[in-house]
């Protein structure tokens, strides 16, 4: 399945036949050398690991789990962006929704409610963007001098 996903996607790119078929043969040697792991929380095995499994996570096949806890603030993602949230604090109510939803904690709140990005860690998915409710929230190309 996944050989004949990467021969679809390459052909969709008009590659030729050559190139991909050489793609192909790579993605099938690296699929049959992976091997199956088992994740499981370090309750079942007995012993600490610095793997973290969320209580409400019945089954944790295929789930994907953070291995140091609270690191995302040393990651500095903010370079990942191609977009990034610019918040009209004149128009914003304080109603927090954008705080709330930021799925890395980018966005915290003032000691007047006001919203506040951090753009070292913002990766500019802008759900916040998609999610305010009066929309004060502007989605602004990233540009940046390299």
């Amino acid at each position: 399945m996944v050989l004949r996903a990467v021969r679809d996607e390459l052909a969709d790119l008009h590659l030729p036949t050559a190139v991909i078929d050489k793609t192909v043969e790579a993605a099938r040697r690296v699929c049959v050398s992976l091997t199956a792991v088992r994740l499981c929380d370090h309750a079942q095995q007995g012993s600490a690991s610095p793997m973290h499994v969320p209580a409400f996570i019945s089954g944790t096949e295929g789930v994907p789990v953070i291995s140091a806890l609270g690191n995302s603030r040393v990651r500095h993602t903010g370079s990942w962006r191609v977009f990034r949230p610019d918040i009209d604090l004149d128009a914003c109510t304080r109603c927090g929704i954008c705080f709330a939803l930021c799925p890395d904690g980018a966005i915290t709140l003032d000691a007047n409610a006001c919203p506040v990005i951090d753009y070292d860690n913002c990766k500019g998915c802008m759900i916040c963007y998609q999610e305010c409710p009066i929309h004060c929230i502007r989605e602004e190309k990233e540009v940046r001098a390299w």
